[in-house]
């Protein structure tokens, strides 16, 4: 569907300029929410935004759940990526883990964030770049050179992302081999990072 009032969402990319790291936070979260790719669940995005927002937005058409997403609305949420708030920077993650393929045109972003110094932001990197379907080549191996990270956390949830990304970028025949990635010793990464580049040049 069409936005009713583009000025709704404009009005959200310009709080992402907010002082408040919060409240850049919490508008991150609704944005993702505005645009969460096949949601099952009704939105609660308002509830997330501050007082003073909702207020401003009280007297607007706000658009509906599940709405196209524009570029530039895009790269706004991509731009928190490099934010100073450790807590914005995730937020980003996840609101273009919500918005999902639709946000194929800043994986770029996603993929330069994986250098972020904060595991919790990577991890939620990871998730967001695996939740973008199909994968490029280029993320598969930023996500490979990840894998001698030192967090076992992190690298297995490499691991989640690598088998979910393959398996969404070659026939459903290869689907066995790919889940084998999953009884790869975690101590022993050179393995798995040679059974991936195996798949990529195939």
């Amino acid at each position: 569907g069409c936005l009713r009032d583009p000025c709704a969402v404009i009005d959200l990319q310009n709080a992402l300029n907010d002082v408040d790291a919060q409240v850049r936070f919490r508008v991150l979260i609704a944005l993702g929410q505005i645009f969460e790719h096949e949601s099952t669940e009704p939105p609660v995005w308002h509830r997330l935004l501050p007082a003073n927002l909702e207020a401003r937005l009280s007297n607007k058409a706000l658009p509906p759940s599940h709405v196209s997403i524009a570029e530039d609305t895009l790269r706004s949420i991509a731009q928190c990526l490099e934010d100073s708030v450790t807590s914005v920077r995730s937020g980003a993650a996840r609101a273009l883990r919500l918005i999902g393929p639709p946000a194929t045109a800043v994986i770029s972003d996603l993929v330069r964030a994986l250098a972020d110094a904060d595991s919790a932001v990577r991890l939620s990197v990871i998730e967001a770049i695996s939740a973008i379907a199909p994968p490029s080549r280029h993320a598969i191996s930023s996500l490979l050179d990840m894998y001698i990270d030192s967090d076992s956390y992190i690298r297995w949830h490499i691991t989640l992302a690598l088998v979910s990304m393959l398996r969404a970028s070659l026939p459903a025949s290869d689907g066995p081999a790919i889940d084998r990635l999953f009884l790869l010793p975690d101590d022993h990464p050179d393995t798995l990072i040679q059974e991936v580049r195996m798949f990529l040049t195939r």
